[in-house]
């Protein structure tokens, strides 16, 4: 009799403990669900804020702007910004991060307040906040970036930028084939003291510049981006078009490159057009 109560006290204890047990869990399982939704909710709003960090398309004037961007998760390391500068003139830039998802966006984040406050409105000062940004990334182990900084004349007719390691930027003519600007730097965040030089690209009346990160062209390989030839030749295709349906268009061949699926890169794309 007494081995049987003992028995039973001993299956009561163990019960008490599963119910104890599983309390606990039920407890973690709701505090780790509303974290799940905290964080969910943290990166939606960060993608809303580095959406709204995008170019405003410019429609009207000189010059026509468009701009595409696409993470490859729900935030991302690439970045894209313009600003109007005192003489009329625009500064523009776009910047690609290292690695992806938080980490590269909030150096992306950082990168982008940079270059915009206070803004360089020179072309010496572009060639300073490269070295300066350089500098910065160096200071912290491992991180660089690939970038082209630019600005455009207040009437659209040239384009003064440096490129750091960045894809070269394609022009494309209106009469004539499209070609690549090859000039340029290493990365951002690579060496000491590197050197970017700085490029004057003229624009004629209907020229388009584009400048895009390598999701662009490289992608998921051969199951995603458009490869360098490929995107000469879509915007060759392209020169009857208007800028924004261009683009539109363009957005539309990448998702269909990538299958319907997140690109593996981040894309980010911006065309500047002189106006005809």
């Amino acid at each position: 009799m007494a081995f049987q109560i003992a028995k039973a006290r001993s299956v009561l204890s163990i019960q008490k403990q599963l119910v104890q047990q599983n309390q606990l869990l039920e407890t973690v399982r709701k505090e780790s669900a509303s974290q799940i939704i905290r964080i969910r909710d943290d990166l939606q709003a960060a993608a809303e804020l580095q959406r709204g960090l995008l170019p405003p398309p410019i429609s009207s004037g000189p010059i026509r702007l468009v701009s595409f961007f696409q993470p490859s998760d729900e935030i991302g390391g690439d970045v894209l910004g313009t600003q109007q500068l005192d003489d009329g003139s625009l500064l523009f830039f776009n910047v690609d991060v290292a690695g992806h998802g938080v980490p590269a966006a909030l150096e992306a984040f950082a990168l982008h307040s940079r270059l915009a406050f206070p803004p360089p409105e020179t072309p010496s000062r572009l060639q300073f906040v490269a070295g300066r940004l350089n500098a910065e990334l160096l200071s912290r182990d491992g991180r660089c970036a690939t970038m082209v900084l630019g600005i455009l004349a207040s009437d659209g007719s040239s384009v003064v930028m440096l490129r750091a390691g960045h894809p070269h930027p394609l022009l494309v003519p209106r009469d004539g084939s499209p070609r690549f600007v090859h000039e340029g730097g290493l990365p951002l965040g690579v060496m000491p003291n590197a050197f970017q030089p700085l490029v004057n690209v003229p624009l004629a009346p209907g020229d388009r510049l584009v400048v895009y990160s390598d999701g662009v062209t490289d992608g998921n390989g051969d199951q995603g981006g458009l490869g360098n030839d490929g995107l000469k030749a879509f915007w060759s295709t392209m020169k009857n078009e208007p800028v924004d349906a261009a683009i539109s268009i363009m957005e539309e061949k990448l998702r269909h490159a990538n299958r319907g699926r997140p690109p593996t890169d981040d894309i980010s794309v911006l065309v500047i057009e002189r106006a005809l």
